[in-house]
């Protein structure tokens, strides 16, 4: 919930709501579309994600839509890439799951997971230069 003078934000749904310390790296730790990259990527993580997700969640009160409207978290990571710049190699170090979304031997090249406009419901790798 957002005050009437927009300066505060009480948070109403504390979802799994787990200590810090107990909580194992898991791709769907928060919805879609509120998950930060650090969820997404397998990183350790803090309350910043909370953070994250309040901020996609006031977007998309004020303007109606979702800001990372990705199907995947692949798809997630490229649009956060677009808006946000590339994600650090130092990040991908921490990350577990980098892998399924970077190239393994260079940190600047991000592993699109595209559906075959011809094969619907069929999905193939794209090797592509990240953001800048």
């Amino acid at each position: 919930m957002v005050t009437k003078d927009t300066q505060r934000i009480k948070l109403c749904d504390f979802g799994s709501c787990l200590a810090q310390d107990k909580a194992a790296p898991t791709e769907y730790l928060i919805s879609r579309f509120y998950r930060a990259p650090e969820i997404m990527l397998g990183c350790p993580f803090s309350t910043q994600v909370d953070i994250w997700s309040a901020a996609v969640t006031l977007y998309e009160l004020y303007t109606g839509k979702v800001m990372f409207p990705g199907r995947s978290n692949n798809e997630m990571l490229k649009l956060i890439m677009h808006a946000k710049g590339k994600i650090k190699a130092k990040l991908q170090k921490q990350s577990a799951f980098a892998s399924r979304h970077f190239h393994p031997t260079n940190p600047n090249i991000y592993m699109a997971m595209e559906e075959d406009p011809v094969k619907k419901g069929q999905f193939y790798v794209r090797a592509m230069p990240m953001p800048q």
